[in-house]
């Protein structure tokens, strides 16, 4: 079984939490809010199960370092070239 596999089998039945999808557009606000998601966006979602608290914190850091990161690449290269 593939990731992707696992990840339908789990919304199928009953787990859609563990592993939900986001849409390009909720990453975009990951990206925006942080590593502290604001609640008032995500509260549908936490409330409905098809997000859980921990993969909302863990998608919201992962953004964060991504940022993070790119940051620190585009002031190294700067410094090198």
């Amino acid at each position: 079984m593939t990731g992707p596999e696992l990840a339908a089998f789990m919304r199928l039945n009953g787990a859609a939490d563990l592993f939900p999808e986001y849409s390009a557009e909720e990453i975009d606000i990951c990206r925006q809010d942080g590593k502290i998601p604001k609640l008032e966006r995500w509260r549908r979602r936490l409330e409905d199960g098809t997000a859980g608290l921990d993969s909302l914190l863990n998608v919201s850091a992962l953004c964060s370092f991504a940022t993070d990161q790119k940051a620190l690449d585009d002031r190294v290269r700067g410094l090198l070239g």
